[in-house]
């Protein structure tokens, strides 16, 4: 068998059962819910009645322009999804106004819960309005925060501290961790897929998987690993990882095709390929997110 390849295993029949549900509703005409995504907490950090818990956190976006992103809502379910209570605002993660004229605030927010700290983080980046209006992505951060499922609390936006060069000495501008899916080990530590520019002055964009230690409020940086990229369109962005038997597969989105690694470390990574069927056709996603 040749190096890097991926067999795939007998395709076995699953009986689904699927229902439709409205979980959460749209707000009005101008406003939309974006990002919505969903963490799990087991009955025993859940708190309130020993019940599992269902926390969605999403993104209040107007319907005028691109990327009008505003504060971060939650709802929360204690009936498997059945039913949901309204959204409300998370008072510290509101879209906030700073003394240089922007406006910032946390998107593209993925929860997840923590199982060595019993905490949910939910990850993702920062959005940068200059005078409230432009968009500036250099300013991009990888953002976080911190839930604790006993009480309800989050803890302030919080800022994963990069650091200044990449492996090749390429300036690490506008790191973020947007709609990546993340991977935590038994020993508490955080495998983060985080997406950078090398060129501050190209939106061409590299992705990693950053190794990360968490204490319980803070996430910090260690190591990270092999660096992605392809030269066209915007590059490797917005990378997903997932662990399954002793392989990491990473998904990246590419402007023209979506792209697959794998990894036995989940840092070290084999040279990115096209996503494909069995039989060698493109899966066709374009230009969107995949994720695992």
């Amino acid at each position: 068998m040749a190096a890097g390849t991926v067999v795939a295993r007998e395709v076995k029949p699953v009986q689904l059962e699927i229902e439709a549900l409205t979980a959460i509703p749209g707000r009005d005409k101008d406003w939309d819910w974006w990002q919505a995504r969903t963490a799990f907490v087991p009955a025993s950090e859940a708190g309130k009645g020993s019940r599992p818990m269902w926390i969605t956190t999403m993104s209040e976006t107007g319907r005028g322009g691109v990327h009008n992103f505003h504060d971060i809502y939650q709802s929360l379910s204690r009936d498997e999804g059945k039913t949901w209570s309204i959204p409300k605002v998370i008072p510290d993660l509101k879209r906030a106004r700073q003394k240089d004229g922007y406006e910032v605030c946390a998107g593209d927010l993925w929860p997840t819960y923590h199982a060595r700290s019993g905490k949910v983080i939910a990850t993702g980046k920062t959005f940068n309005f200059e005078g409230g209006t432009k968009e500036n992505r250099r300013r991009e951060k990888v953002s976080y925060a911190v839930m604790n499922p006993a009480d309800g609390s989050w803890s302030p936006l919080r800022f994963l501290e990069m650091p200044e060069k990449d492996h090749r000495g390429h300036a690490i501008t506008a790191a973020n961790a947007g709609n990546t899916q993340r991977v935590d080990l038994p020993n508490g530590e955080i495998l983060l897929p985080v997406r950078y520019m090398a060129d501050p002055k190209k939106f061409n964009y590299t992705s990693v998987v950053v190794r990360c230690r968490f204490d319980g409020e803070r996430i910090s940086y260690v190591e990270h690993g092999t660096e992605l990229n392809i030269p066209k369109g915007r590059g490797l962005y917005e990378p997903s990882l997932i662990q399954h038997g002793e392989w990491f597969y990473l998904t990246l989105r590419a402007d023209h095709s979506g792209y697959m690694t794998r990894s036995r470390d989940g840092l070290v990574f084999e040279q990115v390929r096209e996503w494909t069927f069995d039989d060698g056709e493109p899966l066709g996603s374009y230009n969107t997110q995949q994720h695992w």
